[in-house]
């Protein structure tokens, strides 16, 4: 009996799991618990001496997946922590669908990062991010990987996500912090513990007006504090790919 519901868990499942492993259990009989599949996974590998040895081999070969901040102005903003981790890298992709850098996303701009770095960038839209994601985390199950974020990896853009996923699929993360603009704000001259809700105020099509956000910033008003006002994510159109 196939105890894996559908294609997208048992795929995430599959990718989990080294090539080998797979070999000597029989993939369809794994629970889509994680504590009852640790729990099979481990009865497993005790009756099996030799491939218990390889699976921890392989466990402990594994390499770091890298979230960097790259704070709010230019390349030069990156913390040298972060600069180290992303020269030591094999792949770097940045993500490009919540916010960019100050010179954008030109040619001229990737090149100065890449110029850097040096290594290629491949910038990492919505769609890979949110989609296929798992082919970022297989990568760094066998070389280190780093994923570049404006500002910072858990400001106002959290990329939670991703960390879990990388833990289910046993895929050591490292958080490289730096400035984001949800400290940077009291530039501005106001004290930063008198706002209340931050709001996202999304870019308005010819159909499409949200006005929700009015609400949280009418509420933050009437308790006498400030709104941060996000502007929503980078549409598709104003990408260069």
């Amino acid at each position: 009996m196939n105890l894996i519901p559908n294609r997208a868990a048992r795929t995430q499942i599959q990718c989990s799991l080294p090539p080998f492993f797979l070999t000597h259990i029989s993939f369809n009989s794994l629970p889509l618990s994680e504590s009852s599949r640790r729990s099979s996974i481990r009865n497993f590998l005790s009756r099996r001496p030799k491939v218990r040895e390889h699976f921890f081999s392989w466990f402990w070969s594994s390499k770091m997946l890298y979230i960097i901040g790259l704070g709010l102005g230019d390349e030069r903003d990156i913390t040298l922590k972060g600069l180290d981790a992303v020269k030591k890298c094999e792949k770097v992709y940045i993500e490009v669908y919540t916010s960019l850098l100050s010179f954008g996303l030109s040619t001229d701009g990737l090149s100065t990062l890449e110029k850097l770095y040096g290594k290629p960038i491949i910038l990492a839209d919505r769609e890979m991010v949110e989609e296929k994601v798992d082919n970022i985390l297989l990568e760094a199950r066998g070389s280190d990987v780093a994923f570049l974020v404006v500002g910072d990896p858990f400001g106002a853009t959290t990329h939670t996500d991703l960390v879990v996923r990388a833990k289910t699929m046993m895929v050591d993360v490292k958080v490289v912090h730096n400035a984001s603009v949800m400290n940077a704000i009291g530039i501005c001259g106001l004290q930063l513990y008198r706002y209340g809700e931050t709001v996202s105020i999304p870019f308005f099509t010819e159909t499409w007006r949200p006005d929700s956000f009015y609400e949280k910033i009418e509420r933050n008003r009437n308790l006498g504090l400030h709104t941060l006002c996000l502007l929503g994510e980078v549409a598709s159109y104003q990408l260069p790919f």
